[in-house]
């Protein structure tokens, strides 16, 4: 098993490649920084995750499973690793889908806890937080956030990690998390 992971982790697009040690939360200095080869780093990662402060291959199998087919780990069997990016144009994601994530967004409340979303707004990229506009009542705050985040390539991957410093861990992160990863993935 951990040969399998080993080579899915080698065969992954660099964005996903970070996006599964994001999720993994090494501590720093643990792994290598970006200019380490992705081969190096993803051997420093399994071996991490199989130390005793590191949180088993379990872990690792988990995420890739949330980053759908194309990444889990029993692919490195046959080889098959699509190279797909991340990526989700706001025209791409229904108007449904907003409104699944703006409920699964209330169900954060850690992290949102008041229309003025300054938490979360406070940990976004600049070009994000000031474009979200003051929100009459919770949902609508949220709905803003939410409407300001597609607005940007990256911009559900960054609300994402705002919400994580406050939910880590949660039921509420977890769906929100596999939300997002999802509507990510879909074709625009």
């Amino acid at each position: 098993m951990r040969e399998r992971l080993r080579q899915t982790l080698v065969g992954l697009p660099g964005p996903q490649f970070e996006q599964v040690v994001w999720s993994c939360q090494p501590p720093g200095g643990a792994i290598s920084g970006p200019s380490a080869s992705q081969a190096t780093r993803a051997e420093e990662l399994l071996r991490w995750l199989e130390s005793p402060e590191g949180h088993g291959l379990e872990t690792l199998q988990g995420v890739l499973e949330l980053l759908g087919p194309e990444a889990v780990w029993w692919t490195g069997v046959t080889g098959a690793m699509p190279n797909q990016q991340w990526s989700a144009p706001p025209h791409s994601i229904s108007q449904p889908e907003v409104d699944r994530l703006v409920e699964v967004l209330l169900k954060c409340r850690h992290a949102i806890r008041d229309p003025s979303l300054s938490p979360i707004k406070n940990r976004l990229p600049e070009s994000i937080r000031t474009t979200v506009k003051a929100g009459g009542n919770l949902r609508e705050a949220v709905a803003e956030l939410v409407d300001s985040s597609l607005a940007y390539p990256s911009g559900l991957e960054a609300l994402l990690q705002a919400v994580r410093f406050y939910e880590n861990g949660s039921y509420a992160y977890l769906e929100l998390e596999a939300l997002i990863r999802n509507l990510l993935r879909q074709p625009g």
